[in-house]
């Protein structure tokens, strides 16, 4: 039931010890067996990160492109990636594949690792761009705060959305 999320959470294989705080059950077993890993790495910080407002798929404006911050974020990912993973992706290279979203942000993203692997001898091929990979649409949030949809006289989004920020992976906008 989405509106339990304990009971969603266990119902997936999950325990929450805290209302922000989400784990594998001691007695978790993957529904399918993969051939291989998965690691996922989210997009450098963005203007729109740090005013805290929610974003739909608008993409190259200046609240989407990456901070400074932002770039220096992906660069320091890319060179822990290629000390941690590099060798694993030398020695199996054609059983990994790089995927990102179509957002420019994750395009900005990707550049350093891609550039970072190719540094360290490990001939990576450009990430594939699938849209199925892009981050949730925050819809008629996009653009506001909690406080600014609140100050905009829309308090059920503003309640929906501060359960969103606090953790909860069943609010949605």
């Amino acid at each position: 039931n989405a509106a339990d999320p304990l009971a969603l959470a266990s119902s997936l294989g999950f325990v929450m010890p805290s209302a922000t705080t989400i784990e594998y059950a001691a007695d978790y077993r993957p529904p399918v067996a993969l051939s291989c890993g998965l690691l996922m790495v989210p997009h450098g910080q963005t203007p729109s990160n740090v005013g805290l407002l929610f974003q739909n798929h608008t993409d190259g404006g200046p609240k989407q492109r990456l901070t400074p911050a932002g770039e220096a974020m992906a660069q320091r990912g890319a060179e822990a990636f290629v000390k941690d993973f590099g060798p694993i992706l030398a020695a199996q290279l054609g059983a990994w594949k790089l995927y990102r979203s179509p957002l420019s942000r994750t395009a900005a993203t990707a550049a350093p690792y891609v550039t970072a692997l190719r540094e360290a001898g490990v001939d990576v091929e450009e990430p594939i761009v699938d849209p199925r990979l892009i981050e949730i649409n925050q819809g008629s949030w996009h653009g506001h705060t909690v406080e600014g949809l609140a100050s905009a006289g829309r308090e059920a989004d503003s309640a929906a959305a501060a359960e969103y920020r606090g953790g909860s992976f069943t609010a949605a906008p």
